[in-house]
């Protein structure tokens, strides 16, 4: 009998995560995922996913699994929110609904019709869950590592559950600022002298960007505390000789309240993508999703659909106070044109160190004195090796 690959449902939560076993489950031969957040006074995404079955323990490629349908959002004062469908491959769809003027004192629920087989799901109705204050955003640096830590307080005692993710961007700069470019191919043995140009103005090489984002979706409660602040959580750290630290670093948290029931589900796949798989790991379909087959009440339905405010937060580490990794100035050279070239090479020259990824520095006298051009490989001079130009339009310094 076909089985459903159920462990790919993480994937919808998590990175990407392959459990090193297959669930017991019940014999089916369609399942759907439900995702997402509906965040109140946003537009927001719920992705509708089908899992394919199992030949084996090979996914079985077929045109006939695909999923496609109608999808809404009904509030309790009457208002009917349709989903504007965007495909993300045969066996996947994204709704956006438009929540910009929804109301937040309003309770929700979500429908889905499958094209396919015609069946309606539903989640019930949900009440809108209230974002959590973020108290703030601490770095703790140590001797090897910066750890970052959220401090998050609950609106009311009812707000007990906490979800956040965070996206990081930090600065990098390239290991050695050159002060002038190569030009190829123009005069291979600078005979002429215009082999090499003068850089004019800024080097726009020399400072670069690199984004991340959470690869999960992290939960914690207040149940057990005395208060409605979750305190100081660890939830970044990076090593002090590592590129985040080299420059400027920001961390932007996006927090949100959830359900009991919400966190029990999202606490639960955490779990079943972090673990290695043994006699007592969790099973992926031990819990079900919050969106119910009208016509199959048992049919099995994975995923989670939330109504939510969210609130988020940024802040910067001034990371060149604690950077601690080194520059590797050995691998400065004087390009050596006796070097032989390439056997399939006609290049002659410079342009053979240019070909090579190597880039002019500076003039530097030599070890007699003689005034020459020193080069160094393109990853110590150019930024864009490690990096890209797209500066966030909130960065707070002037670099280019």
């Amino acid at each position: 009998m076909k089985k459903i690959a159920l462990y790919l449902a993480g994937l919808l939560l998590t990175a990407s995560c392959i459990y090193p076993f297959e669930p017991e489950t019940p014999p089916v031969d369609r399942c759907l995922v439900f995702e997402g957040n509906l965040v109140i006074g946003e537009s927001s995404t719920m992705s509708v996913r089908l899992l394919q079955p199992l030949s084996g323990s090979i996914v079985t490629a077929t045109d006939t699994w695909n999923i496609n349908g109608e999808a809404r959002v009904e509030c309790t004062d009457g208002t009917v929110i349709n989903g504007v469908p965007r495909l993300r491959g045969s066996n996947e769809v994204a709704f956006i609904f438009n929540l910009t003027n929804a109301s937040a004192k309003e309770a929700y629920r979500v429908w889905f019709t499958d094209d396919e087989t015609k069946k309606v799901y539903r989640s019930n109705w949900m009440k809108v869950e209230k974002a959590p204050l973020i108290e703030r955003i601490d770095f703790v640096p140590d001797d090897k590592n910066v750890k970052v830590r959220l401090t998050l307080t609950g609106p009311t005692d009812d707000t007990r559950y906490f979800c956040w993710t965070y996206t990081e961007d930090w600065e990098i700069h390239s290991d050695f600022l050159p002060l002038y470019l190569y030009r190829y191919g123009v005069d291979p043995y600078n005979i002429r002298g215009q082999a090499y140009e003068e850089i004019q103005g800024e080097y726009d090489k020399y400072y670069c960007w690199n984004r991340a984002s959470s690869k999960e979706l992290f939960v914690a409660d207040t149940r057990d505390l005395n208060s409605r602040t979750l305190p100081a959580r660890q939830i970044a750290e990076f090593g002090r000789t590592t590129p985040r630290c080299q420059e400027l670093y920001c961390i932007s948290v996006t927090a949100y309240g959830i359900s009991a029931d919400r966190y029990a589900y999202i606490h639960h796949m955490n779990e079943v993508s972090n673990i290695q798989g043994d006699l007592f790991s969790p099973n992926p379909s031990a819990m079900r999703g919050n969106l119910r087959c009208e016509q199959d009440s048992t049919e099995l339905v994975l995923g989670y659909v939330g109504v939510c405010q969210t609130t988020m937060t940024r802040a910067f580490f001034e990371g060149t106070r604690y950077y601690t990794g080194r520059v590797d100035y050995s691998v400065r050279f004087f390009p050596n044109l006796s070097e032989p070239l390439e056997a399939e090479s006609n290049e002659k020259g410079y342009d053979y160190f240019y070909r090579l990824d190597n880039r002019p520095l500076y003039l530097v006298a030599d070890e007699n004195g003689d005034e020459k051009m020193q080069w160094a490989p393109r990853r110590c001079v150019d930024c864009t090796v490690h990096g890209t130009k797209n500066k966030p339009s909130y960065w707070p310094n002037s670099h280019k």
